[in-house]
């Protein structure tokens, strides 16, 4: 568990904005709107700075979604579909 908290930390410390706008790739962004532990608000923030990022919000309060919660399918969907779309 120590290992766990250690790593939910220092994730919570990167900081990508600086990088995100060069991001030249597909991108699809996927955030619960009750998430806890990520604002709603940074998930915007990082669509808008990913250039054609296309963000998904999913009903849910986890912050990693499981395949047991009503959410999951819609991810999966969305996953699948950002997948399936041609690319130039």
């Amino acid at each position: 568990m120590e290992n766990v908290v250690r790593f939910l930390d220092a994730f919570a410390h990167i900081d990508v904005s600086a990088v995100a706008p060069s991001i030249r790739c597909p991108t699809l962004i996927v955030h619960s709107r009750g998430d806890i532990r990520v604002p709603e608000s940074q998930a915007l923030e990082l669509a808008k700075l990913i250039p054609g990022s296309r963000l998904v919000y999913l009903d849910s309060s986890n912050h990693i979604i499981t395949e047991h919660e009503p959410a999951w399918p819609v991810l999966v969907n969305e996953v699948n579909r950002f997948l399936s779309e041609p690319r130039a």
